[in-house]
């Protein structure tokens, strides 16, 4: 069965290429392979790395931070809480389902450039908001971005992997990274709370929590455009690999 299936594999891309051997042309897991780890794959490690970091900070970061905003000056009650926290997981839920699609059809570095294009001021702005609502929307922003950017750096980082090391750099993102994102701001938010014992409403450094995500999503889209290539499986679908 497993060599029926990579037999296909191999004349599917040679269908796209006009060839008509079995022989002379390996499949694309093969090719990876053969070339082994290289810099671009080191490199993709780390900015999906910070990208899904970002993830898991934000996934919970509402909950951190309630304690701290301006919770008389709004009106805020525990169901405001109970669905701030919501909000971003229905926006994550969102942005998953319509996401893959959109990363088949345009590309998986398209779809990380339009995740951060979403993140990043989504992010400063529910930092900067004035009111309750502002809030709500720009964590669902934030939560959409999230769902987009998981799937799509796993994708990516597993169609750039050779099959024998795919395992451990495919399950790194959200099985290291997504936690090591959350358990910082579990920190952050810790020490923060600690510096400011005496405040009990609307303490300043929720805002700053708020934007935290931006300077690793940033630095993540700076490796991401300098160092990742591609995946060659979608170039090869749209016969764009040269």
């Amino acid at each position: 069965m497993l060599s029926s299936v990579g037999t296909q594999e191999r004349d599917d891309e040679k269908s796209a290429h006009g060839l008509e051997s079995n022989e002379d042309l390996p499949t694309i897991d093969e090719q990876l392979e053969r070339v082994g780890i290289g810099n671009f794959q080191y490199f993709a490690i780390v900015a999906f790395i910070l990208f899904i970091m970002t993830d898991g900070m934000e996934i919970i970061l509402s909950n951190i931070v309630y304690r701290a905003m301006p919770r008389k000056e709004w009106g805020m009650t525990r169901d405001d809480r109970a669905r701030l926290i919501s909000t971003a997981y229905l926006g994550f839920v969102f942005g998953a389902v319509f996401g893959g699609y959109f990363a088949d059809v345009y590309g998986r570095k398209p779809l990380i450039y339009f995740h951060s294009l979403i993140f990043l001021p989504a992010a400063i702005w529910s930092a900067c908001a004035q009111d309750l609502l502002t809030v709500y929307v720009t964590r669902a922003a934030v939560g959409v971005a999230m769902g987009i950017a998981l799937p799509t750096c796993v994708t990516l980082m597993a169609e750039l992997a050779p099959p024998s090391q795919r395992g451990w750099m495919v399950l790194v993102l959200p099985g290291l990274a997504f936690l090591a994102g959350q358990l910082l701001i579990v920190f952050v938010g810790i020490a923060a709370m600690h510096s400011n014992v005496q405040c009990a409403d609307n303490c300043g450094w929720w805002r700053y929590l708020f934007a935290a995500g931006v300077v690793p999503n940033l630095l993540g889209l700076a490796v991401l455009a300098a160092c990742v290539p591609e995946s060659p499986r979608f170039l090869l679908a749209r016969d764009r690999l040269g």
